[in-house]
């Protein structure tokens, strides 16, 4: 029994602390595009964050607090804004009950590592975070219910390595992220193996200088965005790779570079690794673009959306899209004013057994777990109830 308590807390150590932070840092490594530089915003949407209700706060700023049990969520019950950053990693909740009045975080909001939350009811009234909102871990969760009232992320949204979400649709409100572009950060969905659709993206205005999708082998589609031209969102990093099934970027055709002047009037983009990727069409709001890596995309055989780019700057890449046979779809003066470009050969005998390949690894990658703390987290639980 001594034993037992003494392993207790180095388990929990090591669950929240070491993997917990190392899990944190490739987050930052992997979801951290550079910015371009700070971007002008149009008048399309606001930078200020919604109003909340006045009620009583908790927390205290630039400081971390972490709720580990139902005792400790009671003490900020009836809280309406928290003033710092909060992590919750529950233990035994399958939901956020208690945490119903909660309208505004000031700092960050991470919801992970809870091995029996389902789902987020009990945010329901939650409006915005002062910074980034993260959700990753949570071997059970299934669904984003309970934010349908959430709007707003001064910094970012990071959804990643969640193995039973299978629904993003509790954020339809979702409109306005790091709309300053003061930060690094966008919209990061990745490592989510069973997220079969993006539907719930549809109020987005802005998603500030990254939206980045990879490794998402049942979303066969990018439909859940915008697609008007009028919503013009401002395109300033995308990433897509590693998306097994994704056919086309056709929804992607309510994006824009901004044409205002400043450092945001370029996009840099890296799409590679798709599988059954045909056609880059739904990028035709892309007017200018400083980086394009479009790697290993061995059915891609149309990329005549990049005819509406007027200005390239490299590096540029086009290797092993083997069924590209056509480049008419960049402006042959721009093609040759690039001096750090490497375009791949022609080669369509290649492409079905490179699709099978990248089929293949995607298949194995969604088996393997990408982080022990959520698998850790209940042996630290069960321990703990034999150490009492």
């Amino acid at each position: 029994m001594h034993l037992i308590a003494a392993v207790v807390p180095l388990l929990a150590l090591f669950t929240t602390g070491v993997v917990g932070q190392a899990n944190k840092n490739q987050t930052t490594q992997a979801a951290t595009p550079q910015p371009s530089a700070t971007t002008a915003a149009p008048a399309a949407f606001s930078t200020s964050p919604p109003a909340v209700p006045n009620g009583p706060k908790c927390g205290k700023l630039n400081e971390w607090e972490t709720i580990t049990t139902s005792v400790q969520m009671e003490k900020i019950k009836g809280c309406v804004v928290y003033m710092g950053s909060l992590k919750i990693t529950l233990i035994g909740n399958k939901d956020l009950t208690g945490l119903e009045t909660l309208a505004r975080v000031d700092q960050s909001l991470e919801i992970t590592v809870s091995p029996d939350l389902e789902t987020l009811t009990g945010l329901n009234s939650l409006v915005s975070v002062g910074d980034k909102l993260f959700i990753h871990e949570n071997p059970k969760l299934v669904n984003l219910n309970g934010l349908e009232k959430f709007s707003y992320a001064s910094s970012g949204v990071l959804i990643y390595d969640n193995p039973s979400l299978t629904s993003i649709s509790g954020l339809s409100a979702l409109s306005t992220i790091n709309p300053k572009f003061e930060f690094p950060f966008g919209l990061h969905i990745y490592r989510n193996p069973k997220l079969t659709s993006l539907q719930g993206l549809g109020a987005l205005k802005v998603v500030g200088n990254a939206l980045e999708l990879h490794h998402l082998p049942l979303v066969t589609s990018l439909q859940g965005f915008p697609t008007s031209p009028s919503s013009a969102i401002p395109l300033v990093n995308l990433t897509i790779t590693s998306m097994a099934r994704l056919i086309n970027v056709t929804e992607l055709s309510g994006f824009r570079v901004l044409s205002t002047t400043g450092a945001g009037k370029f996009a840099k983009l890296n799409i590679s690794a798709n599988a059954v990727l045909t056609s880059l069409d739904g990028l035709g709001g892309v007017s200018a673009v400083q980086g394009v890596t479009i790697d290993n995309n061995p059915m891609l055989s149309s990329i005549k959306a990049l005819t509406s780019v007027k200005s390239w700057a490299g590096p540029v890449s086009f290797t092993e899209d083997w069924s590209l046979c056509d480049y008419s779809g960049i402006n042959v003066t721009a093609k040759a004013a690039v001096k750090d470009a490497a375009f791949g050969t022609c080669d369509p005998s290649k492409a079905e057994a490179a699709s099978k390949s990248l089929l293949k690894e995607s298949a194995a990658s969604s088996l393997l777990p990408h982080s022990s703390a959520m698998y850790i987290a209940p042996l630290v639980a069960m321990l703990s109830i034999l150490a009492y």
